[in-house]
């Protein structure tokens, strides 16, 4: 026998396993709840600090997981292609893409994706000078309006000939 204290009404009493933790039924049945999403958030954050503490874990999870995905391929592709098909996740697509937060990510990422297509390996030097070219070299707009040749009536001169804004 083993002597606990019940969670419930703080009172102690005598255990007769170590899995008792409740003195009685009434003080089991008070014993507050855990709601659903309250235990997937506890086993996701379990989950987390698993993978990163334990690397042995983290690949047999990844290889399952990979494995998972690989049988039942077909079934998720149709569930997902149903899902993207109605109302409610247009709507809430929508509302994601027109995010400030979406936006700056979708800029920088496909600037870096051009980058690295074009540049391969040295692509963060690029992106370093064209960085350094943009401080540095006015705007098409800055040389139009010293040069007098914003729009069409601008470009051309009182005695017919047309101005060329840069060269």
């Amino acid at each position: 026998m083993i002597i606990k204290t019940c969670p419930t009404c703080s009172k102690e009493f005598r255990a007769l396993s170590q899995r008792d933790q409740y003195c009685n039924m009434v003080c089991f049945r008070a014993r507050p709840r855990m709601t659903k999403k309250q235990i997937s958030k506890n086993h996701s954050i379990y989950l987390k600090k698993k993978m990163a503490e334990d690397p042995e874990f983290r690949a047999r999870r990844l290889a399952n997981k990979a494995s998972y995905y690989h049988l039942n391929k077909e079934r998720i592709d149709k569930r997902q292609k149903e899902l993207r098909a109605t109302e409610q996740y247009k709507k809430y697509r929508n509302s994601y893409l027109q995010r400030d937060s979406y936006k700056e990510y979708k800029k920088s990422y496909d600037h870096q994706y051009r980058l690295q297509k074009q540049y391969g390996d040295f692509w963060e030097a690029a992106s370093a000078l064209i960085a350094i070219e943009n401080l540095v070299r006015p705007h098409k707009y800055e040389i139009r309006k010293e040069n007098d040749t914003l729009n069409k009536t601008l470009k051309r001169s009182r005695n017919g000939t047309v101005k060329r804004s840069y060269t």
